[in-house]
């Protein structure tokens, strides 16, 4: 199965292995960016953007300091609504791009 067009082709007895638990995927910080999603950086961008809300004082200093699951945090804590709100954003935000070409493999590499 391929996931992103001329992407990896993903042999099914594998996934199915990993959807019975006998298979982890551990892959890189990078996996998201060749569907086009956002690293933790711009998805917390995305979701306050998603919310219609600016960063506080407090969470600038978390986000300005690379402490994104802290600013998160404070965000569920501040918003109505609270982690539900940032947790529909959030996954409005991780909607990936299946249509997407991949990059040459070594693009992917470097």
């Amino acid at each position: 199965m391929q996931f992103i067009t001329h992407g990896p082709d993903i042999p099914d007895a594998l996934l199915q292995a990993h959807e019975e638990r006998r298979v982890v995927f551990f892959c890189g910080a990078g996996i998201s960016y060749p569907a086009g999603l956002p690293g933790f950086k711009g998805l917390v961008e995305q979701i306050y953007r998603l919310n219609g809300t600016a960063l506080s004082d407090i969470e600038r200093d978390a986000f300005d300091r690379g402490q994104f699951d802290a600013t998160l945090d404070l965000l569920e804590r501040r918003l109505p609504g609270q982690r539900l709100a940032v947790r529909r954003a959030l996954a409005q935000a991780l909607k990936p791009n299946l249509r997407r070409r991949a990059p040459p493999i070594r693009t992917r590499l470097c």
